[in-house]
């Protein structure tokens, strides 16, 4: 059978197997230009999280050989005639899907002529790469089918090419190395670092994705969001059937610090995302695992590409530098508008939204003066020997423990820990164990003052008070603390530091 373009019933593409087989195969056979985000699973799982509304936008122009699809590009409606790219804001690179790796000019002539017969007037196409012939053959196409083409470029992709294994891209970015190398240096005497894969061979998915669901919540990040949750685990989920989903997972002392999401999909090794517990941050555990991680990939096979997908950040910068621009494409029916006021329309759009940040006097939208934070309330406890005392003694401060206060404190190393220190403080565990470690200022005051009090037992913190009792029974007087208050209430001041440690006691 010849080929045929059209708009495919959204049901049909979703929902028939063979369909979606033949679209998963596509991105594969594409060489360096696989993309997670041009198969059937990725558009399946945005379905999985729109609402039917948004699902009623979707329509999916394809070039068909029979009842097998060569060619797609699924879009949404935003009105009866203005179609954009489907997946803005969770979807960071767009491309027309076909399985090869160069493109076919008859094959994208069909796929502009179904756009076209689909009654799309104006089209807006966001983050192609221009590195991908397919996109310009098909800006050629859309042009023969009868739209004036705009293109412009925008950001940059972030790629790291790779000509040969693991050995070579370690010495391609040995300084990476040499900080990964350094950072874990620092952790040892506290636990041991462990690397756990789910997917393809390894643990369970779910299981990975249940990790890095608990870890997003516990990071910067917060938690996601239930469109964006309800995405990634079905997408994950889906990519996981193929092979190409991997979630990482880093264990500090048996503790869960980090995670990362990748895909494999034929020559190209995706990274999605990242999460790690802020309270450990200071231990660079997304650092860590993005080096460890992409050795396991490495380990499996060798990547041609390993992709950072879009963005700049100090990280990105340094392990992706191949940046190839991205492309905007814009267009409309020549019927419609000349080739000078389609783009810029569009152009005045978007200075008009920037336009609406400011204020009328060209000022962002901000306060006066910088924000002020109000002092959070404390209570005043002092207190002597007696009662049922907890064991108490002086803390050595070897290199292991002064690193272990340092994490538990969240500093940046023991260098900076130390500067918060007193001439004449001294460090006091609590309990065998410990139940908690505490940092007493020098014996010149009277009481003396409780500065610091890290924490390891998870109810320790209802015992506070019977926990500097002990170290009273043990100095022989009285000592004083300003805690934070309980349930708000007590008198406005600054509370010591009291931490929760998130690692156990390194024994």
């Amino acid at each position: 059978m010849g080929l045929e373009g059209r708009l495919v019933d959204r049901r049909d593409a979703l929902e028939t197997e063979p369909f979606a087989k033949a679209w998963n195969e596509m991105p594969t056979r594409r060489g360096i230009q696989a993309d997670v985000f041009d198969s059937h699973a990725w558009v399946s799982a945005w379905c999985d999280a729109a609402s039917p509304e948004q699902r009623d936008t979707l329509r999916i122009p394809a070039v068909m050989d029979g009842d097998r699809p060569v060619a797609v590009l699924p879009l949404v409606a935003k009105s009866a005639r203005r179609w954009d790219w489907l997946g803005l804001g969770s979807r960071l690179r767009y491309r027309p899907v076909i399985g090869t790796e160069a493109p076919d000019d008859s094959i994208l002539d069909a796929l502009a002529e179904a756009v076209a017969c689909a009654g799309a007037r104006e089209l807006s196409l966001l983050n192609l790469p221009s590195r991908d012939p397919v996109v310009r053959s098909f800006a050629g196409a859309l042009g023969r089918a009868g739209y004036f083409v705009a293109l412009r470029e925008g950001s940059s992709e972030c790629l790291a090419t790779v000509d040969d294994g693991w050995a070579a891209h370690k010495k391609r970015f040995k300084r990476y190395d040499r900080t990964v190398k350094s950072k874990s240096n620092k952790l040892k005497g506290l636990g041991e670092l462990t690397v756990t894969m789910y997917g393809s061979g390894g643990e369970p998915i779910a299981d990975g994705f249940a990790h890095y669901a608990d870890l997003h919540a516990k990071s910067w990040k917060g938690e996601m969001s239930p469109s964006t949750r309800s995405l990634r685990q079905s997408l994950l989920t889906r990519t996981a059937e193929l092979g190409w989903s991997r979630v990482f997972i880093l264990d500090i002392a048996g503790v869960a610090a980090a995670a990362h999401v990748w895909f494999r999909v034929g020559d190209v090794a995706t990274w999605l995302s990242t999460a790690y517990d802020q309270r450990l941050a200071v231990t660079s555990p997304g650092t860590i695992l993005m080096w460890r991680a992409q050795e396991r990939i490495f380990d499996e096979s060798t990547p041609r590409i390993v992709d950072f997908l879009p963005g700049r950040n100090p990280q990105k910068d340094q392990l992706g530098p191949d940046r190839e621009p991205l492309l905007s494409l814009e267009a409309a029916k020549k019927s419609l508008v000349t080739g000078i006021t389609f783009p810029l329309k569009r152009q005045l759009r978007r200075a008009a939204r920037r336009a609406r940040r400011y204020l009328p006097n060209g000022k962002k939208n901000a306060s006066d003066g910088p924000a002020t934070t109000p002092a959070r309330p404390t209570r005043s406890l002092t207190t002597g020997p007696g009662g049922d005392p907890i064991p108490a003694s002086p803390l050595k401060l070897d290199a292991v423990t002064k690193r272990y206060l340092a994490v538990a404190g969240g500093f940046r190393g023991t260098d900076d820990m130390a500067e918060h220190w007193e001439e004449g403080d001294s460090w006091w565990r609590i309990g065998e164990t410990p139940t908690a470690l505490i940092r007493l200022g020098g014996e010149d005051a009277t009481p003396r003052v409780v500065r610091e009090i890290v924490l390891l037992d998870d109810n320790a913190k209802d015992r506070v008070d019977t926990i500097i009792g002990s170290l009273a029974s043990e100095t022989g007087g009285e000592l004083t603390a300003d805690l934070p208050a309980m349930n708000g209430e007590g008198t406005p001041g600054e509370p010591i530091k009291v931490y929760q440690s998130v690692l156990p006691w390194p024994g």
